[in-house]
């Protein structure tokens, strides 16, 4: 899998064995045109629409190389909770 436009975090996700599917944020050079939002929520994110520069969808890992491969996609981000802020 060519994993030049996933961020650090999800690469290292992908090598380590894991169970299921991966939560990802896609970030998009430009707003999505209506028949690539059909295809990106076809892909599984179901909050795409023309308006958006950042989505969000929980995939199988094999699936992340399609998206990647998509020309508007700039970046694929695995999510992460945040650490509680400690005092």
């Amino acid at each position: 899998m060519s994993g030049a436009k996933f961020d650090a975090a999800l690469s290292l996700a992908l090598v380590r064995p894991h169970e299921g599917n991966v939560v990802v944020s896609v970030r998009l050079r430009e707003l999505l045109t209506p028949d690539e939002v059909k295809a990106f929520q076809q892909m599984g994110f179901a909050d795409a629409d023309t308006r958006r520069r950042v989505l969000f969808a929980c995939l199988p890992p094999d699936a992340l190389k399609a998206v990647a491969q998509h020309d508007k996609v700039v970046q694929l981000s695995l999510v992460q909770k945040m650490a509680p802020n400690i005092k």
